[in-house]
């Protein structure tokens, strides 16, 4: 089945309005829980229907990426918002690079940042066509070399990550075999194969880990059939290039690293921009891929000072001003690259801290409105996630403290006021 006749399949699911009665008795309910009955802005209720497999289309499955932001709600905003004639469409937390690559099936130039060099990195290989036939070389090559290397075990344990835990998640023959991986990327000479080497090694991370498979943070799991690395890189590799062939062969895609709450050296490069920022209450990225950064050759640590401030593990609900702040710094910094009328999709959630609901949306704009004056709403969107994209979610709670999410999204539609 080509590319394009699964992406009309799945998208003819999609149902994005609730259009019976009860939409505006749940609007009204769900406002008030909320607190967000000042907002006076339309609403709107949507979900998808589609499965998380569904939505693993072309390179969307090259990464495994927890609380990823769904393929159709990057492709539909897209297409209503934005104009090509005003420049590229901008993720300034570009995540797994989802926006990225539905920019590229809807013919759009897209730019990406984000404070994590993972994500960078995955976004770029998600988003760049490879000759396959030299990746398919370079992957005989790398069969040949773990069978039958001299490397010698000083050299291999210099590239087994330096971490008190390492033992624990990580059986001592995958270790050497992961190290081999890595030693054998670091020899390629062709940056885009190797990089894509890079992601199919962070790709088998969780699966090669005496780590449960399913959940967002790591789980010790006994009874887990630990993979061969060598067949799982083979495997990961031909799943990206696979996903690759769908591409379109233009590709006007930029991705840079860059913290969004520090100020961006250029300004209104576009009239759409689209955010999926992490929640309040769950872990950093840097936590939940904390091997996959270290086995890559990248420091959590330094990227983890930086992050915006959550409260997963400390469970206190008055670090969620800290949270918003931080909301507030990188809103304003990234409105600055809109230009006027200009449009901002902003997709967040509140959170629930031992039985009590935290309405971190209705703050993060009550705080908003005080300090901002460019940004208008436009429309709220709650959004209702189905299938297994609660999975995620349901990992991050933790029983003894009933620390959880809500599993619904907010999408909010921001609107840049025009400066004159």
């Amino acid at each position: 089945m080509s590319y394009n006749h699964k992406q009309q399949e799945l998208f003819k699911k999609v149902d994005y309005t609730i259009e019976d009665k009860k939409a505006s008795k749940f609007i009204n309910e769900y406002k008030k829980n909320a607190d967000l009955e000042n907002l006076t802005c339309p609403f709107e209720v949507f979900t998808i229907l589609g499965s998380n497999a569904s939505m693993g289309y072309s390179t969307h499955s090259a990464f495994r990426y927890f609380g990823k932001f769904p393929p159709p709600v990057a492709k539909r905003f897209i297409q209503d918002y934005h104009k090509k004639e005003m420049g590229p469409v901008v993720d300034p937390m570009v995540g797994s690079g989802t926006t990225l690559v539905e920019s590229l099936f809807l013919g759009c130039d897209a730019v990406g940042f984000d404070i994590n060099p993972l994500s960078v990195l995955i976004s770029k290989v998600k988003t760049t066509k490879l000759d396959r036939v030299k990746a398919l070389k370079y992957l005989d090559s790398f069969s040949i070399f773990i069978n039958d290397n001299n490397i010698d075990n000083h050299r291999i344990n210099k590239n087994i990550p330096n971490d008190k835990y390492i033992d624990h998640w990580f059986l001592k023959k995958v270790q050497n075999d992961l190290a081999l991986t890595k030693i054998f990327i670091e020899s390629i000479e062709n940056v885009k194969i190797k990089n894509l080497f890079t992601v199919s090694l962070a790709g088998i991370i969780r699966e090669c880990s005496n780590a449960s498979n399913n959940l967002g943070r790591m789980f010790l799991d006994p009874n887990k059939k630990i993979p061969n690395v060598e067949k799982s890189i083979y495997k990961r590799v031909n799943k990206i290039l696979d996903g690759l062939d769908d591409l379109p062969f233009k590709n006007n895609i930029l991705v840079k690293l860059h913290d969004s709450q520090k100020k961006y050296k250029t300004s209104k490069i576009t009239n759409l921009i689209i955010c999926h920022p992490p929640y309040f209450n769950l872990y950093k990225y840097s936590g939940i891929y904390k091997f996959e950064m270290l086995w890559c050759g990248f420091e959590p640590k330094e990227t983890r000072s930086n992050e915006i401030r959550e409260s997963f593990k400390i469970g206190k609900a008055e670090r969620v001003h800290f949270y918003v702040d931080d909301l507030i710094k990188s809103i304003n910094n990234i409105s600055d690259l809109l230009v006027d009328n200009g449009f901002l999709m902003f997709m967040m959630g509140d959170t629930t801290l031992r039985d009590k609901r935290i309405n971190t949306t209705s703050l993060f704009l009550n705080k908003l409105k005080k300090v901002d004056n460019k940004l208008k709403v436009e429309k709220f969107i709650i959004r209702i996630p189905k299938n297994t994209e609660a999975s995620y979610a349901a990992s991050m709670k933790r029983d003894s403290n009933n620390i959880g999410v809500k599993l619904y999204d907010h999408i909010i539609i921001f609107k840049k006021k025009n400066d004159r």
